[in-house]
């Protein structure tokens, strides 16, 4: 009930904002130090982020990254993969969006065509 109470608390605060689907670092971050619905909005983000991405090297024919067969891509990949990125070189005012792809390519490079 309470993730509910702060559900509709969060669509009538942003109702006529315009649209940002862009997400820092360091909103990152701060979203996942909070507990509750800001986390679980974060969390919900990074799955529906990394799916799109993976779904979209797909319908292209794997024209970013090439991952095998036998992987399983889910949030919890998604969010090991950005970690390890953000870590390795990420400053507060990176996207995450752009990240998490440039991690997906690391991980899985393509053969040289």
């Amino acid at each position: 009930m309470q993730a509910m109470r702060a559900a509709m608390l969060f669509v009538l605060l942003t109702i006529g904002t315009t649209a940002n689907a862009e997400l820092t670092v360091e909103d990152y971050q701060t979203a996942l130090k909070r507990a509750g619905a800001s986390r679980e909005l974060v969390g919900n983000y990074l799955a529906g982020l990394g799916r799109g991405i993976w779904l979209a090297n797909g319908l292209c024919k794997n024209c970013f990254f090439c991952p095998p067969e036998n992987v399983v891509a889910n949030q919890a990949n998604f969010k090991e993969w950005l970690e390890d990125e953000i870590d390795r070189r990420a400053a507060p005012s990176d996207y995450i969006e752009i990240l998490l792809m440039v991690k997906m390519m690391d991980v899985f490079p393509c053969p040289k065509r």
